[in-house]
């Protein structure tokens, strides 16, 4: 398990975090060897895909979280989501690569409080109007 790295890689994320994500990730095998519980197959084969018609049936308020230094999800796909589907919010961590989450935890925990408080507050804006 000490051979266990997050793809991609990231230097941010503590090793207190890998660790826990490795003993759950991988499990040893009956020569004593590791492997990693996730099917390598699907992802070695799996073909690049078009995302757009998904973002595009996303019906309610969505939060997009994106890790600046993400090599999974480019500015252009954010511009996209950005242009054309306006009910996804879009928030861009600085230092942050694609395990957003875990390569900056206060930031993205910041982001999704203030997108919840945002949206939370509008709806109870819609639901007194109604009332009244």
């Amino acid at each position: 398990m000490e051979k266990f790295r997050l793809l991609p890689a990231s230097d941010k994320v503590n090793p207190e975090t890998i660790a826990h994500i490795a003993r759950h990730a991988v499990r040893q095998n009956g020569d004593d060897t590791w492997t990693v519980k996730a099917d390598r197959r699907f992802h070695a084969t799996r073909p690049e895909t078009d995302q757009r018609a998904g973002w595009l049936r996303v019906e309610t308020p969505a939060l997009l979280v994106a890790g600046e230094l993400s090599d999974r999800l480019k500015s252009d796909s954010l511009e996209w989501v950005r242009g054309k589907v306006p009910q996804v919010e879009t928030a861009v961590i600085p230092g942050a690569h694609h395990h957003v989450f875990m390569d900056e935890p206060e930031a993205f925990i910041r982001v999704t409080r203030e997108f919840l408080k945002r949206k939370i507050a509008a709806t109870s804006e819609r639901s007194a109007s109604r009332t009244a």
